[in-house]
């Protein structure tokens, strides 16, 4: 839980460092923080939650770039003949958004993110009476989706996205990943 803790810290400094080299090449105009909320019902019916929070910049009226963290828990997922509990994934990726219109209330956009996920969980043989033990691994996140933004003010927007997660993408598919349908609600404010 520590490195859990002290990942999201380091990687907020990151965002900071982003946020001020973003303020030091223009003004803030097109900045943004997003907030939301991430739900994602894997492929073998169990379910993650968490918190996210990007830092993006609106390129012009279609791109947005941005970087991002987020914390996602799961209690219990059986994954490839293990059993694994108190699951806690932390992504760290870059999204790049792509939005259709920007001068529509609703404002229809896709969206890719790509990084890493460092994965903390305690892992035994399913149906096996050894104990857990504790796992640390680190993979390659994804996240394909699409979604619609209301443009209702213009320094607040709510959002929603659904799309398809990975958190530790792999040709092994042995491989601890995971994986499914994802939806993320959230709150874009511009600076």
């Amino acid at each position: 839980m520590k490195r859990s803790i002290s990942l999201v810290v380091v990687l907020i400094l990151v965002q900071v460092i982003f946020i001020n080299y973003l303020q030091a090449q223009s003004s803030l105009s097109g900045i943004k923080i997003d907030a939301e909320y991430n739900y994602l019902y894997s492929t073998h019916s169990t379910k993650f939650r968490g918190p996210s929070v990007i830092v993006n910049k609106d390129l012009n009226k279609h791109w947005n770039v941005g970087l991002g963290v987020g914390y996602n828990t799961c209690s219990y997922h059986p994954d490839n003949g293990y059993d694994l509990k108190d699951l806690k994934l932390v992504p760290v990726f870059a999204q790049f958004k792509y939005n259709f219109s920007s001068d529509k209330l609703i404002d229809p956009y896709a969206l890719f993110k790509t990084g890493i996920t460092f994965m903390d969980y305690d892992q035994k043989w399913h149906e096996s009476d050894q104990a857990y033990y504790k796992v640390h691994q680190t993979g390659w996140y994804t996240y394909l989706g699409a979604g619609v933004k209301l443009n209702l003010k213009s320094f607040v927007q709510p959002y929603f996205n659904i799309g398809l997660i990975g958190y530790k993408m792999s040709t092994n598919d042995l491989d601890i990943n995971p994986h499914g349908v994802a939806g993320n609600l959230g709150c874009s404010f511009k600076l």
